[in-house]
Parts: structure tokens; C-alpha cells; sequence
């Protein structure tokens, strides 16, 4: 994974720059008042500003995409699909950037757990305070990653740092995520495993990426923490991992007009870690290099810009065209990455390595795969099948598909020498892998992304 970095003077003119056009309110209130037009940059500046739009809408011709690198067995696999529906048919758009935001509006109006982050939340004070009140501390014996038993008075005081009593409404606080951070269900850095278990922490429910919009509903008593709704997952998490900013600013990581996504499966730029499927929003581009502008926390917790410049081998304008052989390298960049329950410590687990795939075409899932199971696509049930009944269905199957058990996922490759073949995050210690499917093994449904 590449990147470049600016000289000085460049990185200085577009920092201004992207201040200027991008986060013009970012050190306001979050609430606007009267003062923020005064604020703003003057009237010949703001109108220079739709004409570099679109001479930046126009760069894609000037600048075609650079042809990205397929590993070994994304070939095989991209090959075995074209043997099948013939040659050019892994490069065939299956669906455009349109028709999936039509997909994802209609998982955000079917599924709970997916929200549309234009709008405040509704959870009523009393609402939010059950919510908080329901994360609890398992009845069992609990232990940190050293092995000390977590005691009871830790745990008090964690519950108390919660204060889901304080009947206050959801404060719908716009912010930005500037650092990959856990999101836990009690507010607290601690990880809380059974006896010998250093791997599934009760306390862990996902992790965010940078970039990612999130709504501010309450802070911890201490003010270290935040309760925050992500577009798929409500929880806590550091204060210091996200930046108070504007509505406009907030729009502009929730829906924005020109932006570049990463690609890559994990690229650090100056110590900040993205994650593949991180979109920022486009300053500009070349014919090698994105010019994104990457989202910070200044000294009064607000939104701030630096100026990152991403090689177009680890970031593409958009999001990448979604076609089979795209689908296949996404799938197998990530082979040999470790297992993370609920992303923690950097890693993937079953349903988090769906999303980050997906999310390289733009697809908004469901987090967990209790939800992915119902909404993450084309549904098609598969309980209570027989194994031959099942391994027909797969056989027929036209991928990008995931299989769901009771409690897995794994993303369907196709069917090689006879035998059905998948990828996927199996479990703490092991990495993510393929592996041969067995069609006797109790599965629950299809998601066909098509």
C-alpha cells in the first residue's frame, strides 16, 4: 500500500483550500448562529468554488481509473466465473453507485439497526435512558487481558459513569470519527473476558472507521465517553475519537458530492489508520494520487482538515465499479488478516469482513449477522434444507452471495472441482481464509447482492 506525501507549500495551499470550501463552519457551534455568515469566505471566493466542482466532476476522463492489481486467486476465481458466463462477464457493472443507494434506503426503512443519520434520532429521553440502562455487566466473574478479576467496585463505577438517569433528551450532537475506535456497551476502555479468554471481550460491539458520521446522544458522566448512533450500531465511545462539527460538515461525510474511498485493506497515512471502505471527502486528483481531506480533532474538540494525498492504487475516485472481479479482490486483499471479535484490535470477524468488503462498493449493512441474515440482500431462505436441495441452490447461485448460519457468515467464491468454496473470518487465533463449504452444515439464508 502507497502514499505520498505533499511538499509543504502544496499541502499548506490545499489544507486552506479545503478549510475554505469544505469546512468553512467547522469552528462554530453545532448549532448555527448568527455570526456564521460572517464567518464565511467572501463572495468572489464562494462563487470560484462550484467552477472547481466541476472541473473535478470532469477529471474522470482526463484521468481514467488506475487498473488495480488482482491477486493470485481473485484471477483463478474471476476466471472460473467468466468460464461460466463468459469472457468480459466479471467486468460487467452488476449494479451502479444509483441503484445500491436505492438498496441501501431501503435497508435503512426495513431495518432497525440502519439508520438514516440526515435526521436526528427520535429515541425519546426515557427511551435512551432504557437503552443505557439495559448494558449491563454479565452476573459471571469477569476478567481484564491480564487476568485480574474485574471487581465490584470497578463495575459500580462504570455504571455509575453511565448516568442513564439523568432523563435528559438525545442530544443529536453532530460529529465525525477521526481515529479507528472500539465501540463498547458500557463506558470504559476496559475489555471484560470469561476466565482464559483474552478473545471475546462481553463489552465489545464494533468498531468505527474514520471518516464515519455519528450522532452525539450523551456523554459519560466523566465527559470521556459518548453514546453515539453510527448509521448501523448505537454504543459508546472514546471522546476523543470523534469531532464536534456542523450539519454542513456533517453532510459533507454523510452524503458528499465528490469523494474518494479506500480500497486498500488497511493503509496508514501519518499514524491514522483507514480502513478499506473509508470515504473522505475529494479536494482533488492526477492522474496517480486523490487528494482527500482527511478529518481531525483540534485543541477545542471541533472538526479540522489536513490535506492527505492517497495513491490510486489504495483510494479510488467514488466507489469502486461493483463487478465480480472486483468483488473477488476485495474479498481476498483481506486473506490473512486476523480475527477480531467485533473489530477489536484491528482485526475482522465474520460479519464486520461482509461490511468492509461491501462497503468498498458503497452498500450500507447491517453490522451483526443477526440482521445481515434478513436485510443485508436478496433474501432466500435456506432452513430446513437438505444438503442436496442446497447444494443445488449454490450451484445456481450467481455471486457476490453470502452464507448465513445461526451465527456466521461467510462470503460464497463459486463452486471449483465440485466442491462449493467460501471466505471468511472464522474465529479468534485463526485468520481470514478460504475454506470448502459443506452444504449438511444448518444454514439460515442467502444474501445475494444483485
Amino acid at each position: 500500500m502507497k502514499h505520498k506525501r505533499i511538499p509543504a507549500l502544496i499541502r499548506l495551499v490545499l489544507f486552506c483550500a479545503g478549510i475554505l470550501f469544505l469546512f468553512s463552519c467547522g469552528a462554530q457551534p453545532a448549532e448555527p448562529e448568527p455570526a456564521l455568515p460572517e464567518t464565511s469566505a467572501p463572495a468572489p471566493e464562494t462563487e470560484t468554488a462550484p467552477e472547481e466542482n466541476e472541473e473535478s466532476e470532469t477529471s474522470e476522463a482526463e484521468f481514467p481509473a488506475v487498473e488495480l492489481t488482482l491477486p493470485e486467486e481473485a484471477s483463478v476465481w474471476a476466471a472460473l466465473y467468466e468460464d461460466r458466463f463468459g469472457e468480459g462477464s466479471a467486468d460487467g457493472v452488476i449494479l451502479t453507485p444509483e441503484e445500491i443507494a436505492e438498496r441501501n434506503r431501503a435497508v435503512i426503512e426495513s431495518c432497525p439497526t440502519v439508520v438514516d443519520l440526515s435526521a436526528p434520532s427520535s429515541l425519546s429521553s426515557s427511551e435512551l435512558d432504557a437503552e443505557i440502562a439495559a448494558l449491563e455487566w454479565r452476573a459471571e466473574d469477569r476478567y481484564d487481558r491480564e487476568g485480574v478479576l474485574i471487581d465490584t467496585v470497578i463495575r459500580d463505577a462504570v455504571l455509575l459513569n453511565r448516568a442513564a438517569d439523568s432523563a435528559a433528551e438525545p442530544e443529536n450532537t453532530p460529529a465525525v470519527v477521526v481515529r479507528r475506535c472500539d465501540m463498547k456497551s458500557l463506558p470504559t476502555e476496559l475489555d471484560a473476558f470469561s476466565y482464559g479468554d483474552t478473545q471475546y471481550s462481553d463489552l465489545q460491539l464494533t468498531e468505527l472507521i474514520v471518516g464515519m458520521p455519528v450522532r452525539i446522544l450523551r456523554p459519560s458522566a466523566d465527559g470521556a465517553f459518548l453514546y453515539v448512533q453510527c448509521p448501523n450500531y448505537r454504543g459508546w465511545i472514546p471522546a476523543d475519537a470523534c469531532a464536534l462539527c456542523s450539519e454542513e460538515d456533517f453532510s459533507r461525510f454523510l452524503d458528499p458530492e465528490s469523494f474518494a474511498t479506500v480500497v486498500s485493506p488497511r493503509l496508514v497515512f501519518d499514524g491514522t489508520v483507514l480502513d478499506m471502505g473509508v470515504r473522505l471527502p475529494l479536494d482533488s486528483e492526477d492522474a496517480e494520487t486523490v487528494f482527500v481531506l482527511l478529518p481531525e480533532r483540534d485543541a477545542d474538540g471541533r472538526l479540522a482538515a489536513a490535506a492527505a494525498a492517497l495513491s490510486k492504487t489504495d483510494a479510488v475516485r467514488g466507489t469502486l465499479p461493483y463487478t465480480v472481479k472486483n468483488f473477488f479482490r476485495q474479498a481476498f486483499s483481506c486473506l490473512g488478516i486476523d480475527y477480531g471479535w467485533g473489530g477489536a484490535d484491528g482485526g475482522l470477524d465474520c460479519s464486520g469482513f461482509v461490511c468492509a468488503v461491501m462497503r468498498s462498493f458503497g452498500f450500507l449493512l447491517p453490522r451483526d449477522t443477526r440482521e445481515q441474515k434478513v436485510y443485508a440482500g436478496e433474501i432466500r431462505p435456506t432452513a430446513g434444507m437438505t444438503a442436496d436441495e442446497l447444494s443445488s441452490l449454490l450451484s445456481e447461485l450467481d455471486v457476490p452471495a453470502a452464507i448465513y448460519t445461526a451465527s456466521h457468515v461467510m462470503l460464497y467464491l463459486g463452486e471449483k472441482d465440485g466442491v462449493h468454496t467460501v471466505i471468511h473470518a472464522p474465529q479468534a487465533g485463526e485468520v481470514v481464509c478460504m475454506a470448502n463449504f459443506d452444504p449438511s452444515l444448518p444454514t439460515i439464508s442467502l444474501a445475494v447482492f444483485h
